[in-house]
């Protein structure tokens, strides 16, 4: 235990040393291409679960996104929401990646056609 103290390593880091300890962080990400007249989104959502504390981290590729921790009673607890959550994402078409992949560039976005504005004599309101 002194030899992983001097090394740098943290005791806690050993899976083994606290067996109520659930550490992980998974990423997940949704790239999907918009359909006739809908946005294609490209997002990410990061989970990270410390022992009872989980921390979800999510937005558009690219962006810093948001965060949110949540604490629980205990690490079951905290455990079982977590597996709950990816479980909700996955169904929902996020697809886990490793950090190198999502360390890449983001998918670049479509240029979106701006649509012209209609000529002005359809604009105008006729009598008839």
């Amino acid at each position: 235990m002194i030899a992983q103290i001097r090394e740098g390593a943290h005791p806690q880091a050993n899976p083994y040393a606290n067996p109520c300890t659930v550490s992980f962080d998974r990423i997940f990400h949704l790239s999907s291409e918009g359909e006739e007249g809908s946005a294609a989104a490209h997002k990410f959502w990061r989970v990270r679960l410390d022992g009872s504390v989980q921390t979800v981290r999510f937005g558009r590729i690219g962006t810093v996104g948001q965060t949110c921790t949540k604490t629980f009673p205990g690490a079951a607890e905290a455990s079982k929401a977590t597996q709950r959550l990816i479980a909700q994402k996955v169904n929902k078409g996020y697809r886990e990646v490793t950090p190198e992949q999502a360390a890449q560039l983001p998918p670049k976005r479509k240029q979106q056609q701006h649509r012209s504005p209609k000529p002005q004599w359809q604009q105008l309101a006729l009598p008839f």
